[in-house]
């Protein structure tokens, strides 16, 4: 974040500007525009934009090689990443630090994304110290705070969950995209992915197998209730690892327990929530 532009003065900025109606949304720049320089702006904001795009694609290239060099020293997958835990006995997150450490990393004046900052603060500072008039210059602000302000979806503070509501919000109010949020090292994801997959894979073929009532179908309706079992321990044996997770966990474990799907040990599933929780504070 820039020394000059904080995310709460963004977000004060675009608040100020919300008009009391929606208005046509222009796609051009149109010089007869209440908000002409604003779109203006919002032109030199695209060309930044694709920088932006661009440079995190080299990153997540980065990552995908740092995660590969990880997986292969602890023989641990991703899917498969133990919940953050000083007690944890694999001892994956010590070696993920050292390995990090180990590496030689960039000196701060050679950061890529000093360039691209140092021309992505400043203006987008100059677009949400105007008033826009207009829905078209209401996104233009929005795409500044969200291009400027993208911190606030790698963060799981109370703060940052209702910052990121409200930018959202505006979103959707203007037609400006919605960043993904993406927890690629909380377990309780793939988890839920694969207790869901399982579940479902019951549900669809329940009611043939059981019409069939042959041996080869009682052994495939057995073979799905044991995929649903294991996935269903995976589920309460697994700990989220951060807020989005034990969000997701709830709400995923309330889902399941409207369609009365019988959890074995919905106790353990709400104390992992719990435990989530209180440790992501902490």
């Amino acid at each position: 974040m820039s020394k000059n532009v904080s995310r709460r003065a963004m977000l004060a900025g675009i608040a100020a500007t919300v008009p009391a109606a929606p208005a046509v949304v222009a796609l051009t720049v149109n010089p007869e525009s209440p908000d002409a320089d604003l779109l203006a702006l919002g032109v030199q904001l695209d060309r930044i934009a694709e920088e932006v795009h661009a440079q995190r694609t080299i990153d997540q290239a980065s990552q995908d090689a740092f995660e590969l060099k990880v997986e292969k020293i602890t023989g641990i997958a991703r899917r498969d990443v133990p919940a953050i835990d000083e007690n944890d006995p694999s001892g994956y997150w010590e070696i993920r630090k050292a390995i990090a450490q180990d590496g030689t990393g960039i000196p701060d004046e050679d950061n890529p994304w000093n360039p691209i900052h140092d021309r992505l603060f400043p203006l987008a500072e100059d677009i949400l110290s105007r008033k826009a008039q207009t829905i078209a210059g209401l996104a233009v602000q929005t795409r500044a705070v969200v291009l400027a302000a993208a911190d606030v979806w790698e963060q799981e503070t109370p703060e940052a969950i209702h910052e990121r509501t409200f930018i959202e919000a505006v979103c959707r109010f203007v037609g400006v995209p919605i960043p993904a949020i993406q927890s690629p090292h909380d377990p309780i994801f793939a988890a839920i992915d694969a207790h869901r997959t399982a579940l479902a894979a019951l549900e669809a073929d329940t009611s043939r197998l059981d019409e069939e009532d042959t041996p080869e179908a009682l052994a495939k309706l057995d073979e799905l209730h044991d995929a649903v079992s294991e996935a269903e321990e995976r589920l309460i044996e697994t700990k989220p690892s951060t807020m989005a997770g034990a969000k997701e966990l709830s709400q995923y474990a309330a889902e399941c327990e409207a369609r009365d799907d019988g959890w074995t040990d919905a106790r353990g599933i709400h104390r992992n929530i719990a435990n989530a929780i209180e440790t992501v504070r902490a």
